[in-house]
């Protein structure tokens, strides 16, 4: 089941209550603005959380898709195996694993979230 927003913003604010239990106060090094320090903390949590669950949805929207079929010719694709992937987000890079598909018609390998044909193997 899903949450909704308001679900959600009540679990990312415990587990930020989480994660800053038991941790000293941060300290400001000379001449740097206390608020400035807790600012680049929280961008750089809010940054792993966000690459973590785009890396997540995107490899499971992947693996869910019930069939995927050649861009070319529309045959459907035979799995050949796993592939690492960058994405270059808006919040930095997301590492994934996508599928990659073999068309017996073509000769020539895909994957799927690109929509075109891959370099054939």
């Amino acid at each position: 089941m899903a949450m909704t927003t308001a679900e959600f913003q009540l679990r990312l604010r415990e587990l930020v209550g989480e994660y800053t239990e038991g941790q000293a106060d941060p300290a400001a090094p000379e001449g740097v603005c206390l608020a400035t320090v807790m600012e680049d903390a929280a961008m750089a949590l809010g940054d792993g959380l966000t690459q973590d669950l785009l890396g997540r949805q995107w490899t499971a929207s992947l693996a869910a898709a019930e069939q995927h079929v050649c861009p070319d010719c529309g045959a459907r694709g035979l799995h050949k195996g796993e592939r690492p992937r960058t994405l270059q987000t808006r919040r930095g890079q997301v590492e994934i694993s996508e599928p990659e598909l073999y068309c017996k018609q073509c000769r020539r390998s895909f994957f799927p979230s690109l929509g075109s044909s891959g370099t054939g193997g």
